[in-house]
């Protein structure tokens, strides 16, 4: 398989954990709920969930590490304390009640949502061990990681070994794929893509769902006056007209888009009444090197901002440093970013949008070679190894 990028921590609990972190993760270690495709939680080490005052109670399932030790109500603790600040249990008071339950304390609307997101449960003591279909074989830092079943696992995969190589964005993933190097791609959406694999005779599938470009202005040192003018200096809906198209569509959000629990204020109400200029004010506008779409957005971006009286400099990284330190300490005024999300995530549009812009909702894309099936596409921030272990491939009667 091969993703584009790779990540700069594969701690899915560290700052610097990305949506490849998290989608590396998702087929090593179990979470108390997980996402289906369509954005609905389901359970997973959670055995059963019921109220308790302030709160829900949450029994665990009996599951093992793969080193054979029991999952506890202790690590389910420690996971939580240490957990990563877009966890659903950010904030949660967590309190463990014997062995096998945990009780849950917190304003959370919605708990089986919050259970969902992003809640890996590692081993307490920090100890190598997994909860998933697989387990990590080897890795080979620039290159790629090596999966292999985890004997101790609930639901054993079907494949003997999942090689998930890192790669330099859209194009090389396609001429790797076209070559017969790789046999499954996690694809950035790009121009006219579902055209390209059909001339190169791939399998594909794609799904729209919470996966998301903004400009992410967290930690600029623009004033808001200017900030302002940057919002309202954005022609989105040309933007989408020229690249996303029928893949995609314009976000007045910063939360996700279809499905539950997606509160957060239009972007015209926020900004009615902006405008101005920028008065030759100098800016710095990234994107991840390789990322075809983003790259030419940059480029629109550029010009729409120019036109509204900035300076405008175009840097490009490579997307380990981009999503990695550069996604905790953004050196850039402006920096064009893709990011999954989910149901339920909670947002202050009004203050939020001042710091990530939305700009559009796109695809999440799969392709494959023929001959392997078992895969299904997605959106949310569970990623596309969510069902790794049951892919195939399939035997010469198909």
């Amino acid at each position: 398989m091969g993703v584009f990028g790779e990540p700069a921590s594969f701690d899915p609990r560290s700052p610097l954990a990305s949506d490849l972190t998290f989608a590396l993760a998702r087929p090593l270690y179990r979470s108390l709920y997980r996402f289906a495709p369509d954005g609905g939680a389901v359970p997973d080490l959670a055995r059963s969930i019921r109220p308790v005052p302030g709160g829900v109670r949450v029994e665990l399932s009996d599951a093992r590490w793969s080193d054979g030790r029991p999952i506890t109500a202790r690590d389910v603790l420690t996971s939580i304390r240490r957990g990563h600040p877009r966890s659903g249990l950010a904030g949660v008071s967590a309190v463990a009640r014997g062995g096998t339950a945990v009780v849950l304390t917190g304003d959370v609307p919605d708990w089986e949502d919050a259970l969902a997101r992003l809640t890996f449960v590692l081993p307490a003591d920090g100890r190598r061990a997994y909860s998933g279909p697989y387990r990590v074989a080897s890795r080979t830092e620039g290159l790629q990681i090596v999966l292999r079943p985890n004997p101790g696992a609930e639901t054993p995969p079907l494949l003997d070994r999942l090689t998930v190589q890192f790669t330099e964005g859209l194009d090389m993933l396609l001429g790797l794929l076209d070559r017969g190097r790789i046999d499954v791609a996690w694809l950035p959406s790009g121009l006219n893509l579902d055209q390209r694999l059909e001339e190169l005779g791939l399998e594909y599938a794609d799904a729209l769902g919470w996966e998301h470009v903004f400009i992410d202005m967290r930690t600029s040192e623009l004033e808001q006056g200017l900030r302002k003018v940057i919002a309202t200096g954005l022609d989105r809906g040309a933007i989408e007209k020229g690249f996303v198209r029928a893949d995609g569509r314009t976000a007045d959000t910063l939360g996700p888009g279809p499905g539950r629990g997606g509160a957060s204020g239009p972007f015209e109400a926020v900004f009615r009444g902006g405008g101005g200029g920028g008065g030759g004010a100098s800016v710095t506008l990234g994107a991840p090197s390789g990322d075809e779409l983003l790259e030419l957005t940059q480029r629109m971006v550029q010009v729409q901002l120019d036109g509204a009286g900035f300076d405008v400099d175009l840097i490009n990284v490579d997307a380990r440093r981009f999503y990695g330190e550069w996604q905790r300490a953004n050196p850039l005024d402006l920096a064009l970013r893709r990011r999954g999300g989910a149901p339920g995530v909670p947002v202050d549009a009004r203050r939020g949008l001042l710091q990530e812009l939305p700009l559009f909702h796109v695809e999440t894309v799969m392709a494959w070679a023929p001959g392997i099936g078992g895969i299904d596409v997605n959106g949310t921030l569970d990623g596309p190894l969510w069902d790794a272990h049951e892919w195939f491939v399939a035997d010469e009667e198909g």
